[in-house]
């Protein structure tokens, strides 16, 4: 056989690499935060707005919860809130549901196929006693102190490390702490848009302040309110560089062209805008409405304006056959349905129906005088929710009644989600973690 033919014969040890899917989940990243999508600093994500001329931009993606545990759920598994019920117990502090491990996830359905899976991960309330870690073959959990968190750059450094390790596809999940509090973003960018402004509070955050604000004991001055909006965009742009260096690290491994990239938040962060400071107390637009980038092979790039929840992240990571992404495709397709999501942290369960031109916001838990409150908004052609609810006599107030009938029928029922696997949170060192971010005061799960 001549050196040629054989050359033709035999397999290359240089041969392409299998495709990769990657999810980025950018902790506490609301939708405005971004140059694109009406930032209020200058050059706020210079390598996500790069990203975003190579993707399909959800310019109306919402999260389907306002904090991590059940909002990142729904993003593995496709499932509602009120499906996993990986949620907080209504009435207690610290009494969180387990993922079961008969739900699919993306890792177990990357695991049937024979891929391999990786997960790096900087919440602590998705630690692995909550479950998300189930079938991911590496799940590096690095838990946030309350000042002080494993940087984006470590994270990114870490996941393409284990890119290296393997032509082999698979996916890979990199969740970027930034820009949680406590505002801190490191010396690269920190005082890069706060350096001259008049404030009488530090960076980063201490639980002693966090607590005051988060409970409304004290609210900062309009000076205080913009050096802390001014400083969490500096914890953005922290993030932006690293998710440069993760695009660039798979370019320059031939990994990008086939990869399927997915970019997005578990929920957004409020800065006093309807009275509330951080995320967990409210579902409004400042905690739910969230960047979503989808860049995939064969994927035409553009806005589409379609009102999308968490639950559409699941298919695109799984099954790229799926009506998901005809929906994605196609901005003028039917809709499937308006955009669901459910879970406070802090008070009564929430739960919210947006379709293009409406919010519903309603109570699940009665409220002190024992009623349910459900009151529906407007929704301007930019996509933001008035401040203030239409009048009870307003003739739109006949879409709140199809909202309320649409979740009795998704539900089952209005009640309180109850959690799946309840019990509180056993592991010292997340307790620990959890209680100094004024998450929980107790284990207080019957």
């Amino acid at each position: 056989m001549t050196p040629l033919l054989l050359a033709l014969l035999t397999p290359s040890c240089t041969s392409k690499p299998e495709p990769l899917v990657v999810l980025v989940v950018i902790d506490t990243l609301r939708a405005d935060a971004l140059s694109f999508s009406g930032a209020p600093v200058p050059d706020a994500s210079p390598a996500m707005a790069s990203l975003k001329d190579e993707s399909v931009w959800m310019s109306r993606a919402y999260a389907s919860s306002s904090w991590t545990l059940p909002a990142t759920t729904t993003l593995l598994t496709g499932l509602h809130p009120w499906q996993h019920r990986v949620v907080r117990q209504a009435g207690t502090s610290g009494c969180f549901g387990r993922l079961r491990e008969d739900i699919p996830t993306a890792a177990s359905v990357a695991k049937q196929r024979g891929q391999r899976s990786a997960a790096f991960i900087n919440n602590a309330f998705l630690a692995p006693e909550f479950g998300l870690h189930l079938s991911f073959d590496v799940y590096d959990f690095h838990g946030a102190e309350q000042v002080g968190h494993r940087t984006a750059m470590e994270t990114v450094t870490k996941a393409l490390a284990w890119v290296d390790e393997s032509p082999e596809g698979g996916l890979l999940v990199v969740h970027i702490m930034e820009p949680h509090t406590d505002y801190d973003p490191g010396p690269t960018w920190l005082g890069h848009y706060t350096a001259e402004m008049p404030h009488t509070v530090d960076i980063p955050i201490g639980g002693y302040t966090h607590n005051l604000w988060t409970s409304g004991q004290v609210v900062p001055s309009d000076q205080d309110k913009a050096y802390v909006r001014a400083a969490y965009q500096e914890e953005v742009r922290a993030s932006d560089e690293a998710v440069g260096v993760l695009v660039q690290g798979l370019k320059d491994r031939g990994r990008w062209e086939e990869a399927t990239f997915v970019l997005t938040s578990d929920h957004g962060e409020a800065f006093w805008e309807r009275g509330v400071f951080e995320h967990g107390a409210t579902l409004m637009d400042e905690v739910t409405r969230v960047p979503l980038l989808i860049k995939a092979p064969g994927l035409a790039p553009g806005e589409n304006n379609r009102a999308v929840d968490g639950t559409i992240v699941f298919p695109l990571l799984v099954d790229p056959e799926s009506e998901t992404w005809a929906q994605v495709r196609d901005a003028t397709a039917e809709p499937l349905r308006p955009a669901l999501m459910q879970g406070t942290l802090y008070s009564n369960q929430q739960i919210s129906v947006v379709t293009q031109d409406h919010r519903l916001l309603a109570d699940l838990s009665p409220k002190a005088d024992g009623q349910r409150y459900a009151n529906l908004f407007p929704i301007d052609s930019t996509g933001s929710t008035a401040l203030q609810p239409l009048p009870a006599n307003h003739p739109d107030q006949s879409i709140a009644q199809a909202s309320i009938q649409l979740l009795k029928d998704l539900r089952g029922d209005a009640n309180p989600t109850v959690p799946t696997n309840p019990q509180g949170v056993e592991n010292a060192d997340v307790f620990q973690k959890l209680r100094a971010q004024g998450y929980l005061d107790g284990n207080d799960c019957n």
